[in-house]
């Protein structure tokens, strides 16, 4: 929950902060802005996330073993959902 929040907080104030960095551009070209700006942040934090649940797999626990795989596909699926959906959401 909370890297979901962290990556929808890093796409949206990047959303804001393109209308005083692009100008009085069209909500479209502050988008590519903002996706550019974002994305690299939410790419480092969501691989680091997701190495280190997937890290889990290793692990002589099954239930240990079991949560990083689930987490890490979570992670993963959460990075792509915020770079898809939330984007659509806010030009809506």
């Amino acid at each position: 929950m909370g890297i979901a929040a962290d990556d929808v907080f890093l796409m949206y104030n990047a959303y804001q902060l393109a209308a005083r960095v692009v100008g009085n551009a069209d909500p479209k070209e502050k988008m590519k802005w903002a996706f550019k700006e974002a994305s690299a942040a939410m790419l480092v934090t969501s691989v680091t996330t997701c190495g280190s649940f997937y890290a889990n797999s290793f692990s002589v626990i099954k239930v240990v073993r079991s949560f990083g795989f689930f987490m890490a596909s979570v992670v993963a699926w959460n990075f792509v959902n915020v770079l898809t959906i939330f984007p659509s959401a806010i030009l809506v």
